[in-house]
């Protein structure tokens, strides 16, 4: 983002949105500071070749050949800066093309002129050149008030038109001086000299507007070196005109060069500007300064010091001229300045209302701030956790009474000391600040503080930084809660709740040994009788009641009381009944995903594959081979148990619906507890397929 205060960088960003600065890069011109010095070599040469020429016929014709040589190089010069300056705007540019024409005008007539004197030899003054020359004050002047000026206050444009009324009356003072005594002399003031005299008021009228104005999209210096040209011109062409009364006119004299500094100060000009387009940040920074000092509220009082040298030269009979022109010269310049005065006594009792309701403005706004400063203050005092603010460089600047208490320092040794070496750990602490300038927060950030006497105290630091007017990060606040009571409640928590897991451990533990132990009785029961069928119902009983068992051991095994690993606990069991069974010509397979179960669910889905595995051992194999399978799969929200095997089926009477088996009837109830689905299919061996969801813990009371 461009810095808005730097004018150069804000004059450069505009170029580039005018699309123009890459070309403009590229186009070369002479530097200003080379186009001052060719300008100083240019006019240190006329007047040396004019102090050494002899011939007068020589010396005109010189300058009647290098003066429209001069002025061709400058009006393209100022078409050159017209075609560059539209980034400024229509009217800048078409300002410096108005210059380029009157210039180009000042030339045909110096052409005209040379034309008249060196081919024609007839009279120079007045001549047919004479309507170019004006044409060049016309346009001149005109392209002066075609520039776009800034809008003034009512009392700024009274100001200006009382200090240019004060310039112009002394002009024309100086000018009544020069010219009114030789109205009737012997040469006289023929209508064309008038006629320069009014123009060059005209110009000077121009001149003002240079100088106290200021204009939109244009910069000061190439103004000021303008209105020193024009300066320059009036200066020339007035004494040029005296010389002319007094028949003392001279071409190619010493006074041409007043023209070739005029048409100098132009080229300057221009070339000031183009260097400013190409974005020669030295000339930027000249014209930073010239805008900076504002000289022309000093030119009326220059003028009227020059008046009262007028009147002293007059009452001294130095100048032969009417006292009474003089004196009502100077009354209207008093009755001006009173005047002006009476608007600056004005603005100034303005001001000084306006500032005195602006110290009372401030003092109110500064209470208002005290008071509110008062209050935020006392926020953080109040507050019974540690407040830091902490720097960009990590020095603490400022801190609160609880602070200064947990660290057993006093607020001012805390502050512009390390924020880090206040820890047990200085490194994990300058991480946390750091982080926090990085992301621009830290939550529940956990530190130690070291106390003044060496106490360590578990803290939780949330940081977050703050901002000045501008939006740039300049520090961080952070605020620490001590949690040494909390970890002291939380280590009796989990000492508690280590005891809890030891009992329910325990509980798990004995459950499976009674339930071993039950086993261990049918076993030894069926030992004792000789019937066959009542020794399968206890080996069945016996069978369930070790799957049940399997889950508490599972559960005690576990680092989790309150979930089972299916996976493994599954191929344990399905191994344990064929071992039971001594049916070790049987092949298990299994494809278990990595499911953790509640002690609802496992249990229910243990008694399941417990009675389809000893089902399948039972009835489905005719000889000493078999494989069961035992998938458990989770699709989309539902988990998949399926049990199978590659034996003949099992027989119709057990599938039939009224079928007394009480295996498959503890299997459709325990489907019925998991509110599943039980699908059988008959076909090449026997596949029990069970689809349900994960019960959840019920809270026992």
């Amino acid at each position: 983002m461009p810095n808005k205060s730097d004018p150069f960088e804000s004059f450069v960003n505009k170029l580039k949105e005018a699309g123009s600065y890459s070309n403009i890069l590229k186009m070369r011109f002479i530097s200003f500071r080379n186009s001052v010095i060719i300008s100083l070599i240019v006019l240190i040469g006329y007047l040396f070749i004019v102090l050494l020429s002899r011939d007068k016929n020589s010396m005109a014709c010189f300058r009647d050949m290098a003066g429209p040589m001069i002025e061709l190089l400058v009006g393209f010069c100022l078409f050159y800066a017209a075609k560059l300056s539209g980034v400024h705007g229509r009217r800048v540019q078409n300002f410096w093309l108005i210059i380029g024409i009157a210039l180009l005008c000042y030339g045909i007539g110096d052409v005209i002129w040379a034309i008249m004197e060196l081919v024609l030899h007839q009279q120079l003054f007045p001549s047919f050149a004479s309507i170019f020359y004006f044409l060049f004050y016309f346009l001149f002047v005109l392209g002066i008030l075609y520039l776009p000026g800034e809008s003034l206050s009512k009392n700024k444009k009274i100001k200006m038109i009382l200090d240019t009324s004060v310039i112009f009356i002394t002009a024309g003072i100086i000018f009544g001086i020069f010219f009114l005594p030789y109205i009737n002399s012997i040469y006289g003031l023929n209508k064309v000299s008038m006629a320069y005299a009014v123009v060059d008021l005209v110009l000077f009228l121009a001149l003002l507007r240079i100088l106290f104005n200021n204009f939109k999209g244009f910069y000061r210096t190439p103004l000021l070196l303008l209105g020193m040209g024009i300066f320059s011109q009036i200066v020339t062409d007035n004494i040029y005109s005296f010389q002319v009364i007094q028949g003392i006119a001279v071409s190619g004299g010493f006074l041409n060069a007043g023209w070739l500094l005029a048409i100098l100060f132009i080229y300057l000009a221009a070339a000031f500007e183009i260097d400013l387009l190409r974005g020669n940040k030295k000339c930027m920074e000249f014209e930073l300064g010239i805008h900076r000092f504002n000289f022309s509220p000093y030119l009326p009082l220059l003028t009227v010091l020059i008046t009262y040298v007028l009147v002293i030269l007059v009452n001294n009979n130095k100048i032969s001229i009417s006292g009474l022109y003089i004196e009502a010269a100077v009354g209207i310049i008093i009755l001006l300045a009173v005047f002006r005065q009476g608007i600056i006594l004005n603005e100034n009792e303005n001001l000084y209302v306006a500032a005195k309701k602006e110290i009372e403005s401030r003092k109110k706004s500064e209470e208002a701030l005290k008071l509110v400063n008062i209050y935020n203050r006392s926020l953080i005092e109040v507050n019974l956790d540690p407040l830091v603010t902490i720097g960009l460089d990590g020095k603490i600047t400022d801190v609160n009474s609880s602070t200064e208490a947990v660290t057993g320092y006093s607020r001012h040794e805390l502050i512009g000391t390390d924020f880090s070496s206040y820890f047990t750990e200085p490194d994990k602490a300058q991480e946390g600040y750091k982080k926090a300038f990085q992301n621009g927060s830290v939550r529940n950030y956990p530190l130690e503080i070291q106390n003044k006497n060496g106490k360590s105290i578990p803290v939780l630091y949330n940081a977050t930084t703050y901002k000045d007017e501008s939006g740039r990060v300049i520090g961080v606040f952070a605020a620490a809660r001590d949690i040494n009571e909390l970890k002291k409640a939380e280590d009796k928590l989990k000492s508690s709740l280590n005891e809890k897991e030891l009992l329910l451990k325990e509980v798990h533990h004995r459950v499976k040994n009674n339930m071993q132990i039950i086993s261990s009785l049918l076993s030894l029961q069926s030992k004792y009788i000789n019937d066959d069928l009542t020794i399968q119902v206890l080996k069945e009983s016996e069978v369930r009641i070790k799957a049940m068992a399997l889950v508490h051991e599972s559960i005690y095994l576990s680092d989790n009381l309150s979930s089972i690993p299916f996976q493994s606990y599954v191929q344990r069991l399905v191994m344990d009944i064929i071992i039971h069974y001594s049916a070790q010509w049987i092949t298990p397979k299994f494809n278990i995903e990595d499911i953790i179960f509640n002690i609802e669910t496992a249990i229910p889905c243990g008694l399941i594959v417990t009675e389809l595995v000893t089902n399948s051992i039972k009835y489905a194999f005719l000889e000493d081979e078999g494989v069961i399978s035992v998938e458990f799969t989770r699709e989309m929200d539902k988990l998949k148990l399926t049990v199978s095997d590659n034996g003949r089926g099992l027989p119709e009477h057990l599938l039939h619906e009224k079928s007394d088996s009480l295996g498959l009837l503890l299997v459709e109830m325990l489907v019925n507890q998991l509110e599943g689905e039980l699908k059988i299919d008959n076909r090449n061996g026997t596949t029990f397929t069970v689809i349900f969801k994960e019960l959840e813990y019920t809270e026992r009371v």
